[in-house]
């Protein structure tokens, strides 16, 4: 093991072993870098990509693939007011 490695262990040893105390992997990667994901995820998106493929897309899903725009209203201005004129 390189010097720079074990340093790199000393400096994320905290972090590592709060995120795995929450149940989230941790896989160290060269250069003392870290890799944290959750185990559960890939089922998750298999589940939701069968939903969608089943039901269609939500509208939560449409907005971020951008097939949605959210709905603006109308800026109000003078010309729009309540207001009678003779």
């Amino acid at each position: 093991m390189n010097p720079l490695t074990r340093i790199a262990d000393r400096i994320h040893a905290k972090g590592d072993a709060e995120a795995r105390a929450q149940g989230l992997e941790v896989v160290a990667l060269p250069f003392g870098r870290r890799l944290v994901r959750h185990p559960g995820l890939p089922a998750m998106l298999e589940a939701r990509r069968r939903k969608a493929y089943k039901q269609g897309l939500d509208l939560a899903d449409q907005h971020v693939l951008g097939l949605r725009r959210p709905v603006r209203q109308p800026r109000r201005t003078n010309r729009d007011s309540d207001y009678i004129t003779a």
